[in-house]
C-alpha cells in the first residue's frame, strides 16, 4: 500500500496544482477581458476627443473669420459715423446761418412796420428808402464782379 499511498498524495498535489493554475488562468482571462474593455473604451474616448478637437478647431476658425468681419464692419461704421457727424455739423452751421438771416429779415420787417405805423400816426406818407428790385435785377447783382480796387462794381 505504500506504493498506492505514495501515488495518492502525488496526484492530490498535481490536481491541486492544476486546479490552482486553472483558477489563475481564469483570473488572468478575466483581468485580460477587463483590460480589453478598458482599452476599447480608451480608444472610443480618444476618437471622440479627436472629433471634438476637430470640431473645436473648425469652430475656432469660423469665430476668427467672424471676428475679422466684425472688425471690418466696426471700421466701416466708425467711418460712416465720422461722416455723419460732419454732415450734422454742416447742417447745424447752415441752420444757424439761415436762422440769423431770418432773424435779420424779421427785425427789418418789424422795424419797417413800426416805422410805417409811426409815420401813419404822424400823418406823413410812407416812404421807402430802397426801391424794390425785380428777381432779374437781384440775380444780375449777384453775378456782377467786384472791382479791382476792392470796391463794388455794382450800381
Amino acid at each position: 500500500m505504500t506504493a498506492t499511498a505514495d501515488v495518492v498524495p502525488v496526484l492530490d498535489k498535481r490536481r491541486s496544482k492544476w486546479l490552482a493554475r486553472v483558477q489563475a488562468t481564469i483570473a488572468a482571462e478575466a483581468a485580460l477581458a477587463v483590460l480589453d474593455e478598458d482599452l476599447e473604451a480608451n480608444a472610443l474616448q480618444c476618437e471622440a476627443n479627436k472629433a471634438a478637437l476637430t470640431a473645436a478647431i473648425t469652430r475656432t476658425a469660423e469665430l476668427e473669420k467672424e471676428i475679422r468681419a466684425l472688425v471690418k464692419q466696426r471700421k466701416q461704421l466708425r467711418a460712416d459715423r465720422t461722416g455723419a457727424k460732419r454732415v450734422v455739423k454742416d447742417a447745424r452751421s447752415r441752420a444757424k446761418v439761415t436762422e440769423k438771416k431770418f432773424d435779420k429779415a424779421l427785425i427789418a420787417d418789424l422795424l419797417q412796420k413800426a416805422k410805417t405805423a409811426a409815420l401813419a400816426a404822424n400823418g406823413a406818407p410812407p416812404a421807402s428808402r430802397t426801391r424794390a428790385r425785380t428777381p432779374a435785377e437781384a440775380a444780375a447783382r449777384r453775378r456782377a464782379p467786384a472791382s479791382v480796387n476792392g470796391r463794388s462794381a455794382r450800381a
